[in-house]
C-alpha cells in the first residue's frame, strides 16, 4: 500500500521581499526537513471515492514505494509561492514568479479557456487565503505536453506575491545543460517538484517529491526526468537551491510518466530510463518571460 505522510513543517520565515529563505542551508531540501519531523497521520491514497473515472493512462511511480510527501496548507515559504488554477473538475499547478506574475503550462490555460468559454481564470494560493484573476498572458507556440512550447506566463489583477513570496528563475548558460540543471551546490543532484497531483488528497493539497532526477534532454530544452507526479501537477516548478539557499526554478513540469494499461497506478523500475516524465528548461522561456513582465508590470495599488 502506498502511503503519504502528513507532517508539520518548521522552516524559516518569509523575508520581506519574498525571494529568500534566511538560515536555510542548501543541503536541507524541503523533503529532508519534512522527513526529519515525526509523522502525525498516515493517509492512504489507494482509492479516491467519488473521483471521475481514471483516464486510459495514469502516471507512474518509480521504485517500489510512492515517496511523495503531503504538504499542509499552513506550510511556509517556498510552498506559499505555489498555487493552482482550476476549471470544472480539472486543475493545474502554477507558481508565483513575481509580485503579480505566475508561471504554468500552456495546455492548462488553453483547456481552462475552452471549458469556461472565457479568459477569466483564477489563481488560488496554496494556503487558500488569496485568489486573483489572470488578466493577460503569453504562451509558447505549442500546447502539446511533449513540446518546448508548453509554457505560459500570466499577470494577475492583484499583487499576491507581496504576501506569498515568489520563486526566482535561472536560465542556462554554458555547455553542459545536465550539470547546470542539478547545480554546483546541490551535492546529491536531486531536484524538487511540488504540485497538485489529483491522486493525493484528491488534488486538494500540495505534494512534494524531493528526489527528482534529470535523465536527459531531447531537442534543446525538453527535459526527461524521473519524478513522482500525476494529473494536476502540470505547471509545477522543478527547482533546486542555489548556493545561498534560495529556491531557484530550473524547469517547468508538463507531463508525468504514463502506464499504458488502464486502471491503477504504475510502479516502474527505480532506474527507469525510457518511460520518463517531461518538462521544459527555463532557458526556453526566460527571455520572453522577462520581456512580458516588463511589458505588463503589476498594477499600481
Amino acid at each position: 500500500m502506498r502511503k503519504i505522510i502528513l507532517i508539520l513543517l518548521s522552516l524559516s520565515a518569509l523575508s520581506a521581499h519574498g525571494a529568500t529563505t534566511p538560515g536555510l542551508c542548501h543541503e536541507d531540501t524541503p523533503g529532508k526537513l519534512l522527513r526529519d519531523v515525526a509523522p502525525l497521520i498516515d493517509l492512504s491514497v489507494e482509492k479516491l471515492p467519488g473521483q471521475a473515472p481514471q483516464p486510459t493512462q495514469v502516471a507512474g511511480i518509480y521504485g517500489e514505494e510512492d515517496t511523495r510527501l503531503l504538504v499542509p496548507k499552513h506550510a511556509p515559504y517556498p510552498f506559499t509561492a505555489l498555487g493552482k488554477i482550476s476549471w470544472g473538475n480539472a486543475q493545474c499547478t502554477a507558481v508565483m514568479v513575481g509580485r503579480c506574475h505566475i508561471l504554468t503550462a500552456r495546455h492548462c490555460l488553453d483547456r481552462a479557456k475552452q471549458k469556461t468559454g472565457s479568459a477569466e481564470i483564477s489563481f488560488v494560493s496554496a494556503d487558500e487565503k488569496s485568489r486573483s484573476t489572470i488578466n493577460v498572458s503569453q504562451s509558447g507556440q505549442d500546447a502539446k505536453t511533449l513540446s518546448e512550447g508548453d509554457w505560459a506566463v500570466a499577470r494577475l489583477d492583484s499583487s499576491l506575491g507581496d504576501r506569498t513570496g515568489w520563486m526566482g528563475l535561472s536560465a542556462f548558460s554554458g555547455k553542459n545543460l545536465s550539470k547546470w540543471i542539478t547545480g554546483s551546490c546541490n551535492k546529491d543532484g536531486k531536484l524538487i517538484l511540488a504540485g497538485y497531483s489529483i491522486d493525493i488528497d484528491q488534488g486538494k493539497s500540495l505534494s512534494i517529491d524531493d528526489q527528482v532526477e534529470m535523465i536527459r534532454h531531447e531537442k534543446t530544452n525538453l527535459l526527461r526526468f524521473r519524478g513522482q507526479s500525476f494529473q494536476g501537477s502540470s505547471g509545477s516548478p522543478i527547482w533546486r537551491y542555489d548556493c545561498q539557499g534560495n529556491p531557484e526554478i530550473v524547469a517547468l513540469n508538463t507531463t508525468a510518466a504514463y502506464n499504458p494499461v488502464k486502471g491503477g497506478q504504475a510502479f516502474l523500475p527505480a532506474n527507469e530510463t525510457k518511460n520518463l516524465a517531461a518538462g521544459i528548461a527555463t532557458d526556453e522561456f526566460f527571455g520572453k518571460m522577462k520581456a512580458f513582465v516588463k511589458k505588463y508590470p503589476c498594477a499600481a495599488e
